[in-house]
């Protein structure tokens, strides 16, 4: 791989872009393995496609916009259609007013719309993940060695999650769409979208527009308008009785290190006034709450992930595997907020943590077991580049983005 060094950090060596391989296998091997994949894309590829037909139509389900509309449309039908309806028989006109006064409710209510969307979209999330094999590995992240607790101390959270009130925040390294669904099937959040110019900016996502955008590059700007700052995300989601997930790094690695986190993307001011993205904590009701989870592979096992090619065939390779596990690691905000901090100006230990977002990278990083690289969402677009000139044999294109690397 000597030609993909030129993307190297250089104070580790480490690629963060290259695509994980498994281990060079015997022939033997190789073919029993490509005949099993065979027979599991065979059985799976129909099931997903199911799966997936699924859980669209429940998402327009949890829509109040689609109800209201589709209960006046059924409505409008029966009325001009005057049949009679029998009592216990499903009819335009039954299906229209359920339509009707379902949209109105979730239209109205926030709690009403959130455990609506939890029965309705997490089922089809989980059966998927079941037909793929992917199952995750849940721990809490050692808080002594992270320094956040001393020894003999239990995390705050006796579950995994259970403190994430909506308007938290969901902070997470990035390396494919598992790190996606995981959220989904879990918390059912709002997913932040970022673009990185002149300081990352976010938008709000739907839980399936994040599954979406998961395999394709996040833009250097929004097309049209600009986006906010995390902590106007964090309101706005707050509202809609949502946590929000971010992934800071904003660019996707194969895990084998932490990115650079994009400047402005943990500020709490807007664009203008970012001047080194400070975080703050707080008690509940007040400041923001980040809670930190850390998605790589056990030990001696090699985790999909998607940093170049199409995203296709990143599911590909999950549909031809057997099983794929990964290892999730958290820390709740309880824990980050219990932490005294080196702030100026204030002793003692109950004062709000301020958190920069170096901190919170390194922290991360340590979660992980993983180093901090100088490499960010600029590398990971000219690799992409690179590596598809590479893969189509273009080595006009490819000796100049070389050259262009070079001189970075």
């Amino acid at each position: 791989m000597e030609k993909f060094t030129k993307w190297a950090d250089k104070g580790t060596g480490i690629n963060p872009f290259l695509p994980q391989r498994r281990a060079a296998s015997s022939l033997p091997s190789k073919v029993a393995s490509g005949l099993l994949a065979i027979v599991l894309i065979a059985v799976r590829l129909p099931l997903i496609l199911l799966t997936l037909t699924w859980f669209l139509a429940l998402s327009l389900l949890t829509k109040p916009w689609f109800d209201i509309l589709t209960g006046a449309l059924f409505t409008t039908y029966a009325y001009l259609d005057e049949g009679p309806s029998k009592p216990m028989t499903l009819s335009p006109q039954h299906t229209g007013f359920f339509l009707l006064v379902l949209g109105s409710l979730t239209a109205l209510s926030v709690p009403i719309r959130r455990v609506f969307s939890f029965l309705t979209l997490r089922p089809p999330v989980y059966l998927l993940l079941s037909i793929l094999g992917v199952s995750y590995r849940e721990q809490h992240a050692n808080l002594r060695k992270l320094g956040l607790r001393p020894p003999g101390h239990r995390p705050h959270d006796s579950r995994i999650g259970r403190t994430i009130q909506a308007g938290d925040i969901l902070l997470s390294n990035h390396t494919s769409p598992l790190e996606v669904l995981f959220f989904i099937s879990r918390f059912l959040p709002a997913f932040s979208a970022l673009a990185v110019a002149p300081v990352a900016q976010g938008r709000l996502l739907t839980p399936l527009q994040a599954w979406w955008r998961a395999g394709l590059v996040p833009p250097k700007a929004f097309e049209t308008g600009t986006g906010q700052a995390l902590s106007s995300l964090a309101a706005e989601a707050k509202r809609q009785g949502q946590a929000v997930v971010v992934f800071p790094e904003t660019a996707r690695s194969n895990g084998d290190g932490v990115l650079v986190f994009q400047r402005g993307v943990l500020d709490g001011t807007d664009a203008k006034e970012a001047k080194g993205g400070k975080l703050t904590g707080g008690e509940r009701g007040g400041g923001v709450n980040v809670h930190i989870f850390g998605f790589s592979a056990p030990k001696g096992e090699v985790m999909p992930t998607h940093t170049v090619g199409s995203v296709f065939g990143f599911y590909l390779q999950l549909l031809s595997r057997w099983r794929t596990t990964v290892n999730v690691s958290y820390v709740g905000a309880p824990d980050l907020l219990l932490q005294p901090t080196s702030a100026k100006g204030s002793g003692g230990s109950s004062r709000t943590p301020v958190y920069s977002s170096e901190e919170l990278r390194s922290l991360l990083a340590n979660m992980l077991g993983r180093p901090k690289l100088n490499l960010g969402y600029e590398d990971f677009c000219s690799f992409r580049k690179y590596y598809a000139a590479i893969r189509a044999g273009d080595e006009e294109r490819a000796a100049a983005l070389a050259r262009a690397r070079e001189k970075m």
